[in-house]
């Protein structure tokens, strides 16, 4: 015990050496501002606690919607059981990276489940576009094979890829495309978030809402939407496009722009870019009648 009192002498001899160091300094100035501005701090959260009623708006919030949330998930309910009964609609097609895409899908086995705990925190409808063909295609390089890789699988789709003996790589792609409607609720902003997976095409959009916005006119809508009928889901949405579809677009501008470029390079050399006969041909189709 006696080496232990020791060794806690000599931390608060040397500790008062390094207060006495540092008021010399100029240091012991900025040491007590700081602690000042953490005392204020104190003050205003004894104890560094969060101020509770802040910590309480997004529950107020989330129980105020309850009403809101339970009609969603009734609607949402019927619906599924509606569809689950009734015929499919018509095939549905989808675009797919580099391969000839999906054809022919039939939306199969609509699902609804609920995220409810001690309240009502979101609700979830689900099913799957389902075909018989599967798509094959090559890629390259293995660098190529591996971007689609990625890019297929943030998509949820399902593959299964084999290395041909020319080095290259031959994808088999199913005809099996899992789409999502999520609705949560975010208490921090005060909204009612949608985020859906791979309905009009492959990719997220994300879209939220006020309370009051979730009424009978947009849940009828919202119904048109799923079953891809003629609606107003985007109108009653606010009519923006959604982010993710604007940077798709921008990026298919951008390798179109590149593409153009390195067409415009392969003309003769010291013509300073593409001939007066492409170019003329550029307009022309700009132009065309």
């Amino acid at each position: 015990m006696g080496r232990l009192r020791g060794r806690q002498n000599v931390i608060t001899l040397n500790y008062q050496r390094f207060l006495d160091v540092a008021a010399a300094s100029g240091l012991g100035k900025l040491t007590m501002a700081g602690r000042d501005e953490e005392n204020k701090a104190g003050e205003d959260r004894p104890g560094g606690v969060p101020d509770p009623a802040a910590e309480s708006q997004p529950v107020e919030f989330s129980r105020s919607v309850q009403p809101v949330l339970r009609k969603l998930c009734d609607y949402l309910g019927e619906l599924v059981e509606h569809l689950n009964r009734a015929e499919a609609a018509g095939r549905i097609d989808f675009e797919v990276r580099n391969c000839t895409g999906l054809k022919g899908l039939e939306p199969r086995n609509f699902q609804l489940s609920v995220d409810e705990t001690e309240m009502l925190n979101g609700c979830t409808l689900r099913y799957a576009c389902v075909g018989e063909q599967e798509t094959a295609f090559v890629m390259p390089t293995k660098d190529a094979a591996e971007r689609q890789q990625q890019y297929l699988w943030q998509h949820k789709l399902r593959i299964s890829t084999k290395k041909t003996s020319d080095e290259r790589w031959e994808f088999r792609l199913e005809p099996n495309v899992p789409v999502l409607f999520e609705f949560t609720v975010d208490g921090e902003r005060r909204v009612i978030r949608l985020r859906v997976s791979n309905h009009e095409r492959l990719g997220t959009d994300s879209y939220s809402y006020d309370p009051e916005d979730i009424n009978a006119l947009y849940l009828d809508e919202l119904a048109k939407y799923v079953m891809r009928k003629p609606n107003r889901f985007h109108a009653l949405s606010g009519d923006v496009m959604p982010e993710d579809t604007l940077k798709e677009l921008r990026q298919k501008l951008a390798e179109s722009k590149v593409k153009h470029a390195s067409e415009l390079d392969r003309g003769p050399s010291g013509s300073g870019g593409a001939p007066k006969e492409a170019k003329k041909g550029l307009f022309s189709r700009l132009f065309k009648r």
